[in-house]
C-alpha cells in the first residue's frame, strides 16, 4: 500500500490540475447577480422634487397640480 500511496495522490492532483478544467465553460452569472432585472433595464424617468431638488424615480414621487415632491412633507411644506 505504501507503494501505490504517491501514485494516488499524483494521480488525483493531476487530474484536479489537468483534467477537470476541460469538463466545460461555466454557466455565465444569472441576470439577477449581474445588475437590473430584465423588465427594469429600460429604465425609469427621474423627477425632481418641486421643494428641495432631490431626483427620484417618478414612480416614488407624490404628484399634486402637475409638480412633484419627495414626500408628504416637502408637499405640504411648498403649499404653506
Amino acid at each position: 500500500m505504501g507503494r501505490f500511496l504517491p501514485w494516488i495522490i499524483i494521480g488525483v492532483l493531476a487530474w484536479f490540475i489537468l483534467i477537470k478544467p476541460r469538463v466545460g465553460p461555466k454557466a455565465p452569472p444569472s441576470p439577477s447577480a449581474s445588475g437590473p432585472r430584465p423588465e427594469n433595464r429600460g429604465g425609469e424617468d427621474m423627477v425632481r422634487c418641486a421643494h428641495c431638488g432631490v431626483h427620484l424615480p417618478r414612480s416614488e414621487g407624490i404628484l399634486n397640480r402637475g409638480e412633484v415632491f419627495c414626500s408628504r412633507e416637502h408637499l405640504l411644506a411648498h403649499k404653506g
